[in-house]
C-alpha cells in the first residue's frame, strides 16, 4: 500500500500541474517558458525589458526600428504581468511575453521557440541565465541604453563570477555616457563591443504639457488654471510624509497650492493613505476620480495607479523627484525637466548621476538635502514665479540638447540585423564539380 502511494503521488502531482497549465496557459508561458512558437522565416529580434521605465523606452525605439527594417519581427519579453499589460497597451504591433522561469532550461526553451537573430537587453538587467542560454544557442546579445546602476554594481562586486560573463559575452554595448562605458570595461566588457550612444530617456520623455493624457487627468482631478501643483513622484521611504508636511506648512499662506503624491510602487498606496488620514489632510485617491468626481475640498491627490506618472508631471509646476531623500538611488528626473517643471531632488541620485550632474551644472534643477530645504525651495517658487519659470526653461533646454540617441541606436541595430541575415557563401567540395550553396544565417 505504501509503495502504491509513493508511485501514485508524483503521478497525481504531475497530472495536477498539467491540468493547471491546460487551464492557465499564461502560467506555462511564465514559469516553464512554453511560449507560442514563432512561425515564418522573418528575422526576429527579442528585447528584454525588466521594468515599466525600460519598456517605455521601447515605445519610442521599436516603431522607428520597424520603419527601417519592415521585414523584421520585433518581440518583447518582460518578467512581470504588470509590465506585460503595459507592453500590450503601448506596443500592440509587437509580440509580448511574460517569462519568469521557475523550471531549469526555461530560458533556452523560450529562445528555441522564438528563434531570434539576437537578444537585446534594455539598460542592464541582472539576467545571467538569459545570457547563458543565449550563448548556448549561439544567439548574440546586445545591451542598449546601457548603464550599471549602483545597485547592480554592488551585485557585480559581490558575485563577479556570475555577472562578469554576462558583460564580457555581449557583442555590442551602447552605453549612455563615457563614465558608463568605463564601468562596463571595469566589469569585463570588450573594448571593441562598447560604443557611447547617449541616454534614450532624454528623447522618450514627454515634452508637451498640453497633451491629451495630461489634459484629461487635469480635468478629472479638477485642477484649475489658478492652481499651483506640487508633485512628488516615485516617492519611497518617508518622502510622502516629508512632502505632506511641506504642504501642511505652506497651504495656509498659499491657498492655490495643491499636492499630488505618486508613490513608487503599489505596495505603498495603502500605507500613504493611512499616513494622510492620520495627519488629518483631506485627500482623494486617483482610483476614485471616475466614480466620485473631484472633491473641491480635497487639495491632496494620491495617485494609486501605475503608468500615469509621465502624464501627471504635465500638471505640475513644482516637482520633487523621489527615491533621492530616502537613499534609494534616485528616480528619473528627465520627465519633469523635459516638461519645464521647476525640479528638485535629494542628495542620493546614484541611479541618474549623469542626468543630475547635467541639470545641476546648467542651473536647471536644485538639490535639496532635507525637508526644510524642500520647503524653502517650494516657497521660493511660490513667491518668485519668474524664478520657477526660468528654472524650468533651462531644464527644457538641457533635455533638448541631448538628442539623436534613438536614431543612433536604431541605425546600429539595423546594421547588425542586416549583417546577421545577409547571405553567406559556403563552398562544398565533393567528388563531382565544386558547387556553391547560399544559405541564410540562422
Amino acid at each position: 500500500m505504501e509503495y502504491g502511494v509513493l508511485i501514485l503521488l508524483p503521478v497525481a502531482c504531475a497530472l495536477a500541474i498539467a491540468g493547471l497549465f491546460w487551464r492557465r496557459p499564461d502560467l506555462a508561458e511564465r514559469w516553464v517558458g512554453l511560449v507560442e512558437p514563432r512561425r515564418g522565416s522573418r528575422p526576429g529580434v527579442l528585447f528584454y525589458a525588466a521594468s515599466h521605465g525600460e519598456l517605455l523606452l521601447l515605445e519610442k525605439l521599436l516603431p522607428r526600428l520597424a520603419e527601417q527594417q519592415p521585414d523584421a519581427e520585433l518581440m518583447v519579453v518582460v518578467p512581470r504581468p504588470s509590465v506585460l499589460q503595459l507592453a500590450r497597451e503601448r506596443l500592440p504591433l509587437c509580440r509580448s511575453y511574460c517569462v519568469m522561469p521557475l523550471v531549469p532550461g526555461a530560458h533556452g526553451r523560450v529562445l528555441a521557440r522564438l528563434a531570434p537573430e539576437f537578444l537585446v537587453i534594455v539598460e542592464f538587467a541582472r539576467i545571467p541565465l538569459w545570457r547563458r542560454a543565449a550563448a548556448r544557442r549561439g544567439v548574440p546579445t546586445m545591451i542598449i541604453n546601457g548603464r550599471i546602476s549602483a545597485k547592480n554594481a554592488r551585485a557585480c562586486r559581490r558575485w563577479p563570477w556570475l555577472f562578469r560573463p554576462l558583460v564580457r559575452g555581449c557583442e555590442l554595448i551602447l552605453a549612455q555616457t563615457p563614465d558608463d562605458a568605463a564601468t562596463f570595461r571595469r566589469y569585463g566588457a570588450s573594448e571593441t563591443a562598447i560604443q557611447v550612444a547617449g541616454a534614450m530617456k532624454f528623447e522618450t520623455a514627454p515634452k508637451n504639457r498640453r497633451s491629451k493624457a495630461t489634459r484629461r487627468l487635469a480635468a478629472l482631478a479638477g485642477i484649475g488654471e489658478d492652481d499651483i501643483v506640487l508633485l512628488a513622484g516615485s516617492t519611497t521611504g518617508n518622502e510622502e510624509e516629508i512632502a505632506a508636511r511641506v504642504f501642511e506648512q505652506l497651504a495656509p499662506d498659499y491657498p492655490q497650492l495643491r499636492l499630488i503624491l505618486v508613490p513608487k510602487s503599489r505596495r505603498r498606496f495603502s500605507r500613504v493613505a493611512r499616513m494622510l488620514a492620520r495627519r488629518g489632510l483631506a485627500f482623494q485617491r486617483r482610483s476614485q476620480l471616475e466614480s466620485q468626481g473631484a472633491h473641491p475640498a480635497s487639495r491632496v491627490l494620491l495617485v494609486d495607479t501605475i503608468g500615469e506618472l509621465a502624464a501627471w508631471w504635465g500638471t505640475a509646476h513644482i516637482g520633487f523627484v523621489g527615491a533621492s531623500l530616502a537613499c534609494r538611488g534616485g528616480h528619473n528626473m528627465i520627465e519633469p525637466a523635459a516638461l519645464g517643471v521647476a525640479t528638485c531632488f535629494g542628495s542620493h541620485t546614484d541611479n541618474f548621476r549623469d542626468v543630475a550632474s547635467a541639470l545641476l551644472g546648467y542651473d536647471a534643477a536644485v538639490r535639496v538635502a532635507s525637508g526644510a530645504e524642500l520647503r524653502s525651495f517650494v516657497r521660493r517658487c511660490l513667491d518668485q514665479p519668474q524664478y520657477a519659470a526660468a528654472l524650468g526653461e533651462r531644464a527644457r533646454a538641457v533635455c533638448r540638447s541631448q538628442g539623436g540617441t534613438i536614431d543612433r541606436t536604431c541605425q546600429r541595430l539595423a546594421e547588425l540585423l542586416r549583417e546577421q541575415c545577409r547571405p553567406v557563401i559556403i563552398k562544398l567540395t565533393t567528388a563531382a564539380a565544386p558547387r556553391q550553396k547560399l544559405r541564410q544565417a540562422a
